[in-house]
């Protein structure tokens, strides 16, 4: 060994050991680099941009989910489906996993949805719903294309997508790119879903629509975005609408990779409650009954409305509620709008000589007078404060009150109302509900007319009693007279008997409710008498005389006022009209027929009197009402003096015309 070899292999032992210190050294170093920015990069995503990527991840996985509740059905009073929801579903469509096959989607399932294809390509476009913090878009998931999609019709929209065909090439890509395999399979099930969905069907169209109503839509905000939702736009769907409602259904949970739900990380799952049952006071078999008279009467006399009424006069039920025209609940927008208006709630009419039975009733009331008490009616005319009565082409001499009412005399009936005085005769008017809402429960429900007496002019006294300077609606009117068929208590009219909920258990009730006592028993039993002569041989509603029932009602026929100022009346525009009950002694029903700009006869005898018996005798063997008039005693009325009662002593202030048979008064 040289005396040099051991220093050079030392030296090149350091120098080696150095390079392999060096690149320790900065692998150290790159590693601590690593570590660090590593660190910073926890530190970032943990602390700083925790918020942002937290909202991001939701984004991917979070599912937020609504289902709709059933609403509840209307029901009659026995319990048939007034109105119902049917189960269908909700189409919609997540482009976020159409990649660029929208066309092919659309071209699929527009023609069984009944959409262009052209249209619906274009709303499946990918849509910016927002954008995160890093500037990145969130796009629309879920977007509607169609409510209330039929249970068939869905399956073939499902049986559509799964026949997509994307090319000749789908085959040999399925082996030889499993991600284009998978992405054609989740185009297929996963960018068109459903959602359960009802449709509200009204299962028997044009009956009782204005009672029952119809449903619109409108949007709202969901956690899913603005949704179309279902509301009652008139009648009971719309007064009940939140109990018919229910409540709508909630789920939040994650979803994986591919879409399905994670169980176990759901966080929300609300069932949906089903809305309420409403019971309405209606009976479908009356309705039907009212509703097909009316229609014929419709075709024959052609009037501009019609409508009538069916009450239960010692509980105020509405039993029927009947208009023409009228509309098909399941297409309401196939109709004009005056069609769908409720004309026995809304419309005001005069209501001519039917009013006559209010007027007569308070005389008898206050004592003024019996039903043998005779009137002068001067053969058929009149003067008052210079102005002329006539009797409607009648020259009536001597009549008895109960005479009055039974040929529909107007001079009889104006000089009951001055001998009631305006005061009087406008109190029990007021008593009777004229110019209140009845309160029946229905939108748009008029309160009629009774101007105050400061705006009473000096013919108002001979007029009022006549049925004209007051206006009325039907249902209004058939209220006032249940009340005589009632022993003289006024009943609100009452169409929702009680709300139940899915299980028949009872939510709420609605009471019978009677309003006040406007005439005594005694005084409603002698307007009775009076109104059975009315339906009598001797009466103008004669003609309707029951085989079966005694009727006590009462013919009205209004002269229409004319447009514009002035106050005249027209020589051609009538509104004919027929309240009656039966049997008159012991009242199961009230029918009111209400005819406005009939045709040709204007008469109420003539034109609404026998669409009221065609309705009274087909109800009578429907309710299978015990009839009160055998073939051995067919009289309508039983004979005999005016009994008044305990009601007999009060002031009477009868003019010089009266007759007294039981007594004479004094001016």
């Amino acid at each position: 060994m040289t005396p040099g070899s051991g220093t050079s292999d030392g030296f090149l032992f350091f120098v080696t050991d150095a390079r392999f210190n060096r690149r320790l050294a900065v692998l150290g170093t790159l590693l601590c680099l690593a570590l660090a920015s590593l660190s910073w990069r926890l530190v970032e995503l943990q602390v700083w941009r925790h918020g942002e990527l937290k909202d991001r991840v939701a984004d991917n996985t979070r599912s937020v989910s609504t289902s709709q509740p059933r609403r509840g059905d209307i029901r009659d009073r026995r319990g048939a489906i007034l109105a119902t929801s049917v189960p269908v579903r909700r189409v919609i469509a997540d482009p976020t996993v159409m990649g660029t096959n929208q066309a092919l989607v659309a071209r699929a399932i527009a023609p069984v949805l009944g959409l262009d294809a052209a249209e619906l390509e274009l709303r499946l476009q990918p849509q910016i719903l927002r954008y995160q913090t890093n500037g990145k878009p969130v796009f629309r998931a879920y977007v509607p294309l169609k409510d209330k999609v039929s249970l068939d019709d869905w399956e073939r929209v499902r049986k559509a997508m799964q026949e997509i065909s994307f090319g000749p090439s789908e085959a040999t890509n399925r082996a030889s790119s499993r991600a284009e395999y998978y992405f054609r399979n989740r185009v297929r099930q996963m960018s068109i879903f459903s959602e359960q969905d009802f449709r509200r069907v009204y299962p028997n169209g044009f009956l009782a629509s204005h009672v029952i109503g119809y449903l619109g839509t409108r949007e709202v905000e969901t956690p899913e975005g603005r949704l179309r939702e279902e509301f009652g736009v008139d009648g009971i769907e719309r007064v009940q609408d939140s109990k018919l409602q229910g409540i709508r259904g909630y789920r939040e949970t994650e979803v994986d990779g591919k879409g399905v739900e994670v169980a176990m990380y759901r966080k929300q799952n609300v069932a949906p409650q089903a809305g309420h049952n409403v019971v309405l006071t209606l009976d479908l078999g009356l309705q039907h009954i009212a509703q097909t008279e009316l229609t014929n009467a419709y075709a024959r006399l052609a009037p501009a409305s019609a409508s009538c009424v069916i009450l239960r006069p010692d509980t105020g039920d509405v039993l029927a509620m009947a208009n023409l025209p009228g509309f098909d609940a399941n297409e309401p927008g196939e109709s004009p709008v005056s069609n769908r208006k409720n004309r026995a709630i809304s419309e005001y009419v005069e209501p001519g000589s039917t009013y006559k039975c209010l007027v007569l009733a308070a005389a008898l009331n206050e004592g003024l007078f019996s039903l043998n008490d005779r009137f002068d009616c001067g053969n058929g005319s009149f003067v008052y404060q210079k102005r002329r009565l006539r009797d409607g082409g009648h020259s009536y001499g001597l009549l008895t009150l109960e005479e009055v009412l039974a040929k529909s005399s107007n001079i009889g009936a104006a000089k009951v109302g001055i001998a009631l005085g305006s005061e009087r005769l406008w109190r029990y008017s007021k008593a009777f509900g004229i110019g209140s809402h009845t309160d029946v429960g229905l939108p748009g429900e008029g309160a009629g007319l009774l101007n105050p007496l400061s705006a009473w002019n000096g013919f108002s006294i001979t007029s009022v009693p006549m049925g004209h300077e007051v206006a009325v609606t039907p249902l209004q009117m058939a209220v006032a007279i249940a009340a005589i068929a009632n022993k003289g208590v006024l009943m609100r009219p009452r169409l929702t008997t009680r709300i139940e909920d899915e299980s028949g258990r009872i939510v709420q009730e609605f009471p019978v409710a009677p309003v006040r006592q406007v005439i005594s028993p005694a005084a409603a039993t002698m307007i009775t008498r009076a109104m059975k002569k009315v339906v009598s041989p001797i009466g103008t509603g004669r003609s309707i005389i029951m085989e079966h029932y005694t009727v006590a009602g009462k013919t009205g026929t209004a002269q229409k006022p004319r447009a514009g100022p002035g106050g005249s009346y027209s020589d051609d525009l009538y509104v004919s009209s027929f309240i009656g009950f039966f049997p008159a002694d012991d009242p199961q029903i009230l029918i009111s027929v209400t005819l406005d700009e009939p045709k040709g006869e204007h008469t109420g005898a003539v034109t609404a009197a026998p669409v009221f018996k065609a309705i009274a005798e087909r109800a009578g063997n429907y309710l299978n009402i015990p009839p009160d008039k055998t073939p051995e005693s067919p009289s309508q009325t039983r004979q005999g003096g005016g009994d008044r009662g305990d009601w007999v002593g009060r002031t009477a202030g009868a003019g010089s015309w009266v007759m007294g048979s039981a007594r004479k008064t004094s001016p």
